[in-house]
Formats: C-alpha cells, sequence, structure tokens
C-alpha cells in the first residue's frame, strides 16, 4: 500500500487564502483530500507557519491567513496619534483651565 504525501506548506497557505473563514485542522485536510495518515502532519505544519507569522490562530483549532496589524478589530493604534493629542491646542487648553 502506497503511502499518501502529506500536505505542504504552499497547500495550507492556498487553501486559507480561498476560504472566507477559519478551519479547523480536520476541514483542511477534507478540502485538500487527504486522509487519515496525511492529515497527521496538519497540525505541525500550522504551528510552523504560525511562528513564521503567516497565518494566526482565530479559536482554539481554528486557522486563518495572518492580517496585517492595521485590519484587525482592536488591533494597535496608528503611530503618533496619542502625541497629536497631547499636543493638540484645543485639548491643552482644556486641561488647564479646569
Amino acid at each position: 500500500m502506497r503511502r499518501e504525501a502529506p500536505p505542504t506548506e504552499d497547500d495550507i497557505l492556498n487553501l486559507l487564502s480561498s476560504l472566507r473563514a477559519a478551519a479547523s485542522p480536520r476541514e483542511m485536510a477534507q478540502a485538500l483530500g487527504k486522509g487519515h495518515a496525511a492529515r497527521r502532519a496538519i497540525p505541525k505544519l500550522l504551528q510552523r507557519l504560525k511562528r513564521r507569522g503567516l497565518i494566526e490562530e482565530v479559536r482554539r483549532d481554528r486557522f486563518r491567513l495572518a492580517q496585517p496589524r492595521s485590519a484587525r478589530p482592536g488591533g494597535q493604534r496608528e503611530e503618533g496619534a496619542a502625541e497629536r493629542r497631547a499636543s493638540s491646542p484645543e485639548l491643552s487648553r482644556e486641561r488647564y483651565s479646569e
């Protein structure tokens, strides 16, 4: 009996880029048409891709392509926003007029 080839990192990335929602390793294996033996390699691939910052874990065992920081809900604020607020003349007057 011939062993089935495990999926590659490119297979996972291509699949995640074509999906709208996050997917579990089992859903990924099913979409790639991989059997049980090949499916066992997916969690290691996912952890490697996650460490490299190419994908992110949304919930436990649900993965998607990593989004830029600015596109994430509740992500980082743009740089310099705090400095602009602190140097705003309107805010300075309000602070010292009380």
